[in-house]
This record gives C-alpha cells, sequence and structure tokens, in this order.
C-alpha cells in the first residue's frame, strides 16, 4: 500500500467518511488484484462492502 493510500484511508477513518473509505478500500482491492495479490485484493474488497452495506 502506497503512503499516500494509508494517508487517504486514515483521513477518511478520523473523519468518520466511511463512505470515502470504502471507495479507498474497493480502489485498493482493484489495485492488489492488478498485482496478483489475490489475498489482499479479496481482504479490502470484503472490508469496501462490509462499509457500503451499511449505506
Amino acid at each position: 500500500m502506497t503512503p499516500q493510500r494509508l494517508k487517504s484511508v486514515g483521513i477518511g477513518r478520523k473523519s468518520g467518511d466511511r463512505y470515502s473509505s470504502a471507495s479507498t478500500y474497493g480502489q485498493l482491492g482493484l489495485f492488489a488484484q492488478a498485482q496478483e495479490n489475490y489475498a489482499k485484493a479479496r481482504a479490502n474488497l470484503q472490508t469496501a462492502l462490509e462499509i457500503y452495506v451499511e449505506y
């Protein structure tokens, strides 16, 4: 995970903006998938889905 993405997720968490955090996790999941890191992709996409379900 890049420092910028880590910062983005942290900012979303701190501000309570769960919807933006879900978007970031989704993008991280797609990035991990492109890198063929399927375990990390699944974990990030699952986290995004759990947050989206709240909305």
